[in-house]
């Protein structure tokens, strides 16, 4: 579902990204590109930075799962207009009920790729928070492989706390193998989500600390 208009928006954001000072490497891309296919694609999510690092990796093809609120944020916003990002307002269970049956049936008809994040907010320590199941019951109704991509840790440039650019920075943005549900129940969603997440930290705290500067605390 990316078009110009989305292309575009994301380019915008990866110069926002590159003005402030954020060099940006990623490994496995390919996993991604050669993927022909509907994938449900999940990313840890730090804080608004994380907008400027999908013009890296995002594929084409692929619709964007997200909150309500991110739709008035700006350049975010518009992007999501031409991506067709899907908008849920997780206070409506019917509305979210029905914007995930609409996911479900974009990726399995039209072989595209979703973009969520597990964990539903914005971390603003070091880790991963606990994952929502939303997005592993939607891989595993279809039979729809996932494919985690981990981003290190802000914390050698920027403040979460305190939301301000202390330096110019490097972001480590990683593509794992993807992870087959074929077969798996609802019974199987709870062992899929702790070893997609057991996957991702590991990911995550190796990458991290090799973007960690010397004297980071």
């Amino acid at each position: 579902m990316r078009d110009g208009g989305a292309n575009a928006a994301f380019k915008i954001m990866t110069f926002l990204g590159s003005w402030a000072g954020i060099k940006v490497e990623v490994r496995g891309l390919e996993k991604l590109k050669n993927h022909v296919g509907p994938a449900v694609l999940l990313s840890n999510h730090q804080s608004s930075i994380d907008l400027m690092m999908l013009g890296h990796y995002m594929p084409d093809k692929c619709c964007i799962m997200s909150k309500k609120s991110l739709q008035y944020v700006p350049v975010f916003g518009i992007a999501g207009v031409f991506a067709h990002t899907i908008f849920i307002d997780r206070t409506d269970k019917t509305q979210a009920l029905k914007s995930v049956e609409k996911s479900c049936d974009i990726i399995n008809n039209s072989g595209f790729k979703l973009f969520m994040y597990p964990e539903g907010t914005r971390n603003h320590g070091h880790g991963l928070l606990p994952f929502k199941k939303g997005a592993f019951n939607i891989a595993v109704t279809g039979d729809i492989p996932i494919i985690p991509i981990v981003i290190s840790d802000y914390a050698n440039f920027y403040s979460k706390p305190n939301k301000y650019f202390h330096n110019d920075g490097k972001v480590i943005c990683e593509v794992l193998d993807q992870i087959k549900t074929v077969g798996m129940g609802k019974e199987d969603v709870n062992a899929l989500v702790e070893k997609t997440r057991n996957a991702m930290l590991e990911c995550y705290e190796r990458i991290s600390k090799e973007v960690e500067r010397p004297n980071q605390s």
